[in-house]
């Protein structure tokens, strides 16, 4: 392990090298865009067979979503060297074999059922690992184990030659016959034969007398080399190194649970310790279409590079000599799946050597554009643009191909919605001599002027359903049970998820050793009565403590970062930590891709439930969450104010008051500002202000009869001037 200070494509500072082979190099990096501590994994460019398993492993880890698989961020192409690279998440721990030494038996137990979990999901998704063995599993001190390498996993269909490491390979495969994803099963055999008796079960100083015993021999009892060892615990590891897999267990499941129940625990709570990697892993469902239609647009704008720079408008087109779209707009209700959506997206483009920049609104002042602006000047090496940012992000994007990305864009201010309009219509009247070959994609809500082909994210049908479930937990439902679910729905994909939650919650879906259940809900509630009822129904489950954090979380309507959960939760910083990994885990909470912040999986529901009920924190938690806010620097914002004027804090009238005359801050946010201003009693002239503000706040967001409603409102009630002002503005409406 080697230190090293350089920078690598001007984001990531390399704070050591962690190892070195053959095949790439490994680094611990700070990403200087996220702002933490990543392992950066790269393969050289020349050796192309490994460059497709890493590409390959990048994908599959992108769609899993399990705490005992490793978490990967961004894939590309290192600059000069053109040598490939993933980040993934830092595990700072040693490999199995190390971690268990001098570790009581327990222990042992638990890390295995940990990894009989991570295999078992992969297997549902009808995966095979294929090179299970201690190297390959990493047990920090602190967290859930995780299991890493998967270069050369394969689908069960599509299995191919053998693979994997010759102590650990199962042998219906060293015999050249089918296998399926019962050789991971052997693998973990052996794996827990080296971690519990010190030693592999096989030795031979040859491949021959290797694959000699791992065919023919019966390995030395456990108990032999360790007579500490309980009877069943060596039965489960014999079992799993039988030769015929027919003899082994049957599913990854009946050893996690085997595992756990030898270690003193009860497998059904270790089940729902993993429900959240099942929900979280589904694939992208009845979007496929939208995918293909950006990325061949994405494609048609990378190809204005082609020929040396020798540019012609023909690259640009699609058939029919149509333009090529420079900007789409991603819309669809909370819930729809639009932060997903872009996320698949950016996965596709990175995989194909795209550059992606991402940003979201943060309630500032080009906030939508902050983190785009950050890494675009990382890439090149040079600080962000003073004044206007537009020449700077139109020179950078025509350097090479990219994507930019803006999730949440209608919470966006007016000074980030103007950088984005003017961007777009320099990107169409680009020359042909000096074309921007970029794509600006945008996630919304409906009824936002935002430019750009729109793609709907319409609801999920019956079909959509279908799919949707089985790519979570590999169970087909009957096609019944799949009409209600999308209809009593309404198609929502957050809804969808939720209420198969709640039919685990229920055991109306059952875990069992061949896997998911599903009881016969057709002839019961498919759905519970609403979201709300069934959120309402968790939260009083719930110990008081991590009640109240979720209605906090809820009442925040933001990501927070996990560092201030202590300030937010009016908690001590140990105690927020073990409430927040409790609310990730019971699935009311979830962290981001780097696990650095945690929002409320269901805000709007949450915070109808914190506000109708009679909940005596509401107002401390919007106070707390000011104080939030404000240490991040973001006190001054709309989202600050409101929650200043929720907490019954005077000071928000003036912040509100002052924003509502601000240029940069959104209409809705506007129309809220002024709507919880006027809950306080002010001077007329103050309240005439406020309603005229409110009101032309309505007709931007497209909404002119909500307008007319609360200007003749304020006539009956306003003074004889104000009256006279708002008359006027009424007329013009």
């Amino acid at each position: 392990m080697t230190t090293n200070t350089s920078l690598l494509n001007g984001r990531y500072k390399v704070i050591r090298t962690l190892g070195r082979g053959g095949m790439g190099v490994v680094h611990e990096v700070m990403d200087q865009v996220r702002k933490e501590v990543l392992a950066l994994k790269t393969v050289r460019a020349d050796r192309l067979p490994n460059v497709e398993l890493f590409r390959h492993e990048f994908l599959l880890l992108s769609r899993f979503r399990h705490p005992n698989i490793e978490r990967v961020y961004d894939f590309g192409k290192l600059e000069p060297e053109n040598d490939y690279f993933f980040t993934a998440e830092r595990i700072d721990g040693k490999n199995l074999f190390e971690a268990t030494e001098n570790v009581d038996l327990a222990r042992c137990l638990d890390l295995g059922a940990q990894i009989a979990r991570a295999l078992s999901f992969m297997h549902e998704r009808g995966l095979v690992h294929r090179d299970v063995k201690p190297a390959n599993i990493l047990v920090p001190e602190f967290g859930p184990t995780r299991v890493i390498d998967f270069g050369i996993a394969k689908p069960l269909d599509d299995l191919g030659e053998v693979a994997g490491t010759l102590g650990y390979l199962a042998p219906e495969a060293l015999r050249g016959q089918p296998f399926d994803h019962r050789v991971d099963l052997y693998a973990l055999g052996v794996t827990l034969y080296v971690v519990l008796g010190r030693m592999p079960p096989f030795e031979g100083v040859t491949t021959t007398e290797i694959i000699g015993c791992h065919l023919q021999e019966q390995p030395r009892p456990l108990r032999e080399i360790n007579p500490s060892i309980p009877t069943r615990v060596e039965a489960i590891v014999m079992r799993l190194l039988q030769k015929d897999p027919g003899d082994r267990f049957q599913s990854a499941d009946e050893v996690a649970n085997e595992l756990a129940m030898a270690a003193g625990q009860s497998p059904s709570l270790e089940m729902r310790k993993t429900v959240d990697g099942f929900l979280g892993s589904g694939t992208l469902v009845g979007r496929d279409h939208a995918v293909k239609r950006m990325m061949d647009a994405m494609a048609a704008r990378a190809r204005m590079l082609l020929r040396h720079g020798e540019v012609t408008r023909e690259f640009g087109r699609r058939s029919g000599n149509a333009p090529v779209p420079c900007a789409y707009a991603v819309v669809g209700e909370s819930g729809s799946g639009k932060t997903r959506f872009l996320r698949e997206f950016r996965i596709q483009c990175q995989v194909r050597g795209i550059a992606c920049y991402e940003g979201e609104p943060d309630g500032t002042r080009l906030g939508g554009w902050s983190r785009v602006i950050a890494a675009m000047s990382a890439m090149r090496g040079a600080g962000p643009p003073e004044g206007d940012p537009l020449p700077f992000i139109l020179d950078t994007a025509r350097m090479r191909a990219c994507a930019i990305l803006l999730d949440n864009f209608e919470e966006a201010d007016e000074d980030s919605r103007d950088l984005l309009s003017r961007l777009v219509n320099m990107m169409k009247l680009a020359p042909a001599d000096d074309p921007v070959p970029a794509l600006v994609v945008t996630g919304s809500k409906p009824g936002q002027p935002i430019p750009g082909d729109p793609v709907h994210l319409d609801p999920i049908d019956a079909k959509g359903a279908t799919a949707m479930v089985k790519s979570m937990f590999g169970v087909t439902i009957p096609p019944v049970v799949a009409e209600r679910l999308a209809s009593e729905t309404g198609g929502d994909p957050a809804v969808i998820e939720e209420t198969v939650r709640w039919w685990v919650s229920t055991r109306k879906f059952r875990r069992t050793n061949r896997g998911w259940i599903l009881g016969d809900v057709a002839r019961e509630d498919v759905v519970p009565a609403s979201l709300h009822e069934a959120l309402s129904a968790r939260l009083e489950k719930m110990q008081p403590a991590e009640k109240e954090a979720a209605l906090t979380l809820a009442v925040m309507g933001r990501p927070v970062s996990v560092a201030h959960l202590g300030l937010l939760f009016g908690l001590p910083e140990a105690d927020a930590a073990a409430v927040g990994l409790a609310l990730t885990a019971s699935g009311v909470a979830v962290t981001d891709a780097s696990r650095v912040n945690i929002r409320s999986r269901f805000p709007d529901a949450g915070l109808r439930i914190a506000e109708g009920s009679a909940w005596k924190g509401f107002a401390a938690a919007h106070g707390r969450a000011a104080a939030v806010l404000e240490k991040d620097g973001h006190g001054g914002t709309p989202a600050y104010a409101l929650h200043l004027l929720k907490s019954g804090d005077t000071l928000g009238i003036p912040a509100a008051l002052r924003l509502l005359d601000a240029s940069h801050v959104p209409p809705s946010e506007v129309a809220r500002l002024a709507e919880a201003a006027l809950a306080w009693p002010m001077p007329t002239s103050l309240e005439s202000f406020a309603r005229r503000r409110w009101a032309m706040a309505e007709v931007r967001r497209g909404r002119p009869e909500a307008a007319r409603t609360i200007l003749t409102r304020a006539i009956t009630t306003a003074g004889s001037a104000a009256g006279v002002a708002h008359g006027r503005l009424l007329l013009a409406l």
